[in-house]
């Protein structure tokens, strides 16, 4: 009885031990023989962003798992439009895949935007729950429902600040200021709900529209904030925390379907194994980057009552939610049971 145990565990093992090796074999004859295939992959973010360390890794790796089949034409930092005008040319086949703000998918699916009510993420931790949970799989769900876009994956990139030319700690100093923002609808109310004027500026002009006083501040990750130089022309940096903004990597939905299994699942893998890292990456960066703006001149400040800012808050998220619909104030409610 012992010796047959033993045999059939044995056998186990050498089937366990062939099986892998044919997995093996047979991943290593695929990209043999699989047809090249080249992505055509442009955004709006500079190449000294955080944001784009994840993307170069993930190109790169894909490049060289895939037996240098799998190659890109690759067209960073605006070079092909603005992030908004990238998303539309996704969407309608013109590129193949682009990078931008999650928020942006709310152009696309209103839905989107409960992922950046004002102050409803209230932390890293929290904003980290979210992504990893299967809330991202309905927000999927919607969108290639409701577009022609496939989000491959999503990834932190940082809490959202308000960089100005003078200084903000409260509701009362925010009175009046012209914050440049997306042209996007809840960014618009987050701006109006703090007692600001929004106007909606192309990110690639916002350097210039703070140097000539078309506005007076913009709201954006310091992993932005910093590289892109803005402190030096708007030295007052509000740790705000309106907003834990994260970024989505989206495809054509045809392009997307047309790949081979092997080819989606060594996309999606590859990046999905870097966000984690990158995620680290962002939260460190963040204590850096405020130590560097008070290096450089420019005046780091919180807010003198931050419970009283984000109550002035509050009633906007269930009554936007409801007013999308049954599934988004279910989405909402899940994710506020996630705050700690």
């Amino acid at each position: 009885m012992k010796k047959a145990l033993a045999l059939i565990l044995a056998l186990m093992m050498v089937c366990s031990l062939f099986s892998g090796t044919v997995a093996f074999a047979d991943d290593a004859s695929y990209w043999e023989t699989a047809e090249p295939i080249e992505i055509l992959f442009a955004h709006g973010y500079a190449g000294s962003e955080l944001a784009v360390e994840l993307v170069d890794e993930w190109m790169a790796n894909v490049t060289e798992k895939s037996q240098g089949k799998i190659t890109w034409d690759y067209h960073p930092g605006g070079s092909m439009g603005s992030i908004t005008e990238l998303i539309e040319q996704t969407d309608l086949g013109a590129i193949d895949c682009t990078l931008t703000d999650t928020s942006q998918l709310q152009n696309f699916c209103d839905e989107y935007a409960l992922l950046f009510y004002p102050f409803l993420i209230q932390s890293y931790d929290h904003q980290v729950k979210v992504l990893n949970s299967d809330i991202m799989d309905k927000f999927n769900e919607i969108l290639v429902n409701g577009s022609n876009l496939y989000a491959l994956g999503y990834y932190v990139n940082g809490v959202r600040n308000i960089d100005t030319v003078k200084k903000i700690t409260n509701l009362e100093d925010c009175k009046g200021v012209i914050l440049r923002v997306p042209e996007i609808q809840v960014y618009k109310d987050v701006a109006t709900l703090l007692g600001m004027s929004p106007v909606a500026i192309s990110y690639s002009e916002v350097y210039t529209a703070l140097s000539t006083g078309v506005c007076e501040g913009f709201e954006c990750p310091n992993n932005s904030i910093y590289p892109g130089g803005y402190h030096k022309v708007a030295p007052y940096i509000l740790k705000s925390g309106h907003m834990f903004s994260s970024c989505a990597l989206e495809f054509n939905k045809d392009v997307w379907a047309g790949y081979p299994e092997e080819v989606q699942n060594l996309l999606k893998d590859e990046f999905m194994a870097l966000t984690e890292g990158h995620a680290k990456k962002i939260i460190d960066a963040d204590e850096e980057y405020y130590r560097l703006y008070a290096e450089e001149g420019a005046t780091v400040s919180e807010w003198d009552d931050p419970a009283e800012v984000a109550a002035a808050c509050e009633s906007y998220w269930l009554e936007n939610a409801e007013a999308l619909g049954p599934e988004a104030l279910e989405i909402c409610n899940e994710i506020i049971a996630m705050r700690s």
